[in-house]
């Protein structure tokens, strides 16, 4: 029996289609991984806004920590997509910077000054907002 040059093509073709979303599915799991975070044991940095920034595919806060002996670091807190947080009530103009925030997440395993971002807490207005804690985020000045 002879097996007809189009319709081998065409298993083949959808062979390749299955993999590649397979292997694009598993690329995105990966970097959807806070496993580079050590969100067990969380820290608590309070610190002033030097900028954050509202990008995707992860908003980020930058933040200047006065450390133990009284030297200034800069500490990186990475949040979710805009998407996502714009849900919770986040906008582009909810932090300003100079502002002073607490923030607690779980710090960088290698080291680094980053924290995943679970809650903070905006000094100037109480404002609590969330990150991978999922609480109950209100917009900014809600009641």
């Amino acid at each position: 029996m002879r097996v007809k040059l189009p319709f081998v093509c065409a298993v083949l073709v959808c062979a390749v289609l299955v993999c590649a979303v397979l292997v694009a599915s598993i690329s995105a799991f990966a970097h959807h991984s806070t496993a580079m975070f050590d969100m067990r044991n969380p820290i608590t940095l309070t610190g002033t806004i030097k900028s954050f920034d509202w990008a995707n595919p992860h908003c980020f806060f930058h933040l200047e920590i006065s450390s133990a002996d009284g030297t200034m670091e800069l500490w990186d807190v990475e949040t979710h997509s805009i998407s996502l947080l714009a849900r919770k009530g986040w906008t582009r103009t909810s932090f300003k910077p100079g502002e002073t925030i607490t923030v607690t997440g779980g710090r960088m395993r290698n080291g680094a000054k980053m924290i995943r971002l679970l809650r903070g807490t905006a000094a100037s207005d109480g404002w609590k907002f969330f990150g991978d804690d999922f609480g109950d985020s209100k917009p900014r000045g809600a009641k």
